[in-house]
């Protein structure tokens, strides 16, 4: 259901919010943001922001912003005091992307205490928004050869940010034999 968010399927998803399972809640979130449709809005607010963890709070301020809801804001803004720095950090980019510029400091502070494997999917989505610094941080981290996962996915990223090297990174890699041939295709 993810994959296809087709408003026809509301009835089935809606329920989803209330899922013991967090990553169900979060995906189901994600599914409805995508549905653009007033009844799949009006199941996002409904959600109670007390009753949810800060991941499925995320999930649902992220899809609340893409349509332009502006209840997502403070929600965003009360994640970036979360206990998690991932949770911070998703928020701090949001906001920064859709509200505020001066938040690029607190986003670089809480991008340095992240994993390299968990800053990639931020720095990725900073630059598909052309975001200079956080693109030249993934050129920073390109590989020269493809020894782990990891670079296939730090190339994949600057891939959807229109990077050429990294392109034909993928593609050479994607013509070697081994395991990161068939993540890298």
């Amino acid at each position: 259901l993810r994959q296809h968010a087709d408003p026809l399927t509301r009835p089935l998803v809606e329920p989803l919010l209330r899922d013991a399972d967090g990553r169900v809640q979060a995906t189901a979130a994600y599914t409805l943001g995508r549905m653009k449709t007033a009844a799949a809005l009006k199941a996002l607010l409904a959600v109670p922001v007390s009753a949810m963890e800060p991941r499925v709070s995320l999930a649902v301020s992220e899809a609340l912003l893409e349509r332009g809801a502006p209840e997502a804001l403070p929600r965003l803004t009360e994640l970036t005091n979360a206990v998690d720095p991932d949770i911070q950090c998703r928020a701090v980019m949001r906001l920064t992307l859709k509200r505020d510029p001066r938040l690029r400091a607190r986003l670089q502070t809480l991008l340095a205490k992240l994993p390299v494997a968990d800053r990639i999917p931020i720095l990725g989505e900073l630059a598909r928004h052309q975001d200079r610094e956080a693109l030249e941080a993934l050129r920073h981290l390109r590989p020269t050869a493809a020894r782990s996962e990891m670079d296939v996915r730090i190339a994949d990223e600057l891939v959807s940010s229109g990077d050429e090297d990294a392109r034909l990174f993928l593609e050479d890699t994607a013509k070697n034999e081994g395991p990161l041939r068939l993540l890298a295709a």
